[in-house]
């Protein structure tokens, strides 16, 4: 088992249920393991477990304004799927101070098993089935947008990679800071 952490957005639970249903129907489907080894969430960063919640806190503040998160299309990365995601303008300057206070944690990154791109994390491929095939296989994106979100430092132990690390995943929520929406969105 090895050990990291990541830093990620989790949505309210309404698109929660959405997004998941996505991710059951690659299991169910496919039979996709990794779609559902980890939470509903939109990857900011793998880290070291030495990050700490004071080192969470510390990149989040004052960051805590909220932004819509638009839902776009399906979207491959290497191996990993993704419902890709854009940020409205308050959240793309968000998401550049935020890459700027992450440069401080610079000395404790870490390899996750895919790399964080924007969107929600769906999966990857585990047998012959392509990503490619599989987006072509899958029906419309759901369409939707939101402004309430939950940043989460997750702690995560996951399997050995030569075994597929989605074989045998434990996480944890260690750190969590909510934004609701503001009335002027």
């Amino acid at each position: 088992m090895s050990e990291l952490k990541i830093i990620a957005l989790l949505p309210p639970s309404n698109i929660d249920r959405l997004v998941g249903a996505v991710q059951e129907g690659l299991f169910s489907r496919f039979g996709l393991l990794s779609s559902i080894a980890l939470p509903v969430m939109i990857p900011i960063r793998f880290c070291a477990v030495s990050v700490d919640a004071s080192d969470f806190n510390a990149c989040f503040d004052k960051l805590d304004v909220a932004f819509r998160i638009t839902a776009t299309s399906y979207r491959k990365h290497g191996i990993s799927l993704f419902l890709e995601t854009t940020f409205d303008e308050r959240g793309a300057q968000i998401r550049e101070l935020l890459a700027e206070r992450m440069n401080g944690l610079a000395s404790q990154p870490a390899a996750g098993p895919f790399d964080p791109v924007s969107g929600f994390y769906l999966g990857q491929k585990e047998d012959s089935l392509s990503p490619d095939d599989i987006i072509a296989a899958l029906a419309e994106p759901p369409a939707f947008r939101f402004t309430s979100f939950t940043y989460a430092l997750i702690r995560l132990e996951l399997g050995e990679p030569s075994e597929g690390w989605y074989r045998n995943v434990f996480w944890e929520i260690e750190q969590s800071i909510k934004v609701r929406k503001s009335r002027s969105l």
